[in-house]
This record gives structure tokens, sequence and C-alpha cells, in this order.
């Protein structure tokens, strides 16, 4: 949806697992700390709040993780790229050597 509307993607977790530098009250905070727990990014953002935060609590739900090691995972907003198989062409002559398939050696 960004790209169709001319928005560049904002890459928000590092490849260390913390939030970036620039993001106001969590930059450079860890989304998880070494055990897989939550960061402190919660109790950064209520102590900002303190005087306009009307309401805050946990909301329970099922969060991606390891089908291995149980450990949940980061979502990174990631550079790719993919080659669509649905348009696939098959190669111009010029790209096949003339010998191939000549005496079974392919």
């Amino acid at each position: 949806m960004c790209k169709q509307h001319g928005i560049d993607p904002v890459f928000v977790v590092q490849p260390d697992g913390k939030y970036r530098a620039d993001w106001p009250l969590v930059g450079a905070r860890h989304v998880y700390d070494v055990n897989g727990k939550p960061g402190d990014k919660k109790a950064v953002v209520c102590d900002a709040l303190e005087d306009a935060l009307l309401a805050a609590s946990d909301y329970p739900h099922s969060y991606p993780h390891s089908w291995r090691s149980k450990a949940k995972l980061i979502f990174r907003c990631t550079p790719q790229w993919f080659v669509p198989m649905d348009r696939a062409t098959p190669p111009p002559p010029s790209a096949v050597p003339s010998r191939a398939g000549e005496d079974g050696g392919g």
C-alpha cells in the first residue's frame, strides 16, 4: 500500500533488535531483552505520558514465535525483491550454448 502511494518504508527495528535511535521515547531501546522478555519501552512511554495517560492495560494476544525454540519473533521491514515466476519467459536462443544437449553432455 505504501508503494502505491509513494511512501518510503520506515525501518523501525534495527538488525540488533533495538528501535532506531531517532525514535522518540523508545529510541535505541531493545524490543526484547536478552531473555526474550519485553524491553522497558512500556515504562518509558507511561512515564512520559503520566499526566496525559487516561488508561493503560495489557492486552493478551498470541504473538508470533519460533515453533522450534518458542522464542518470540520480531518482524523487520527490509528491502526485498522478488522474481515473478508466473511471467517467466524462456531464455533467448543466443543464451543457450550451441552444443547443449549433444552427446548427452548437456
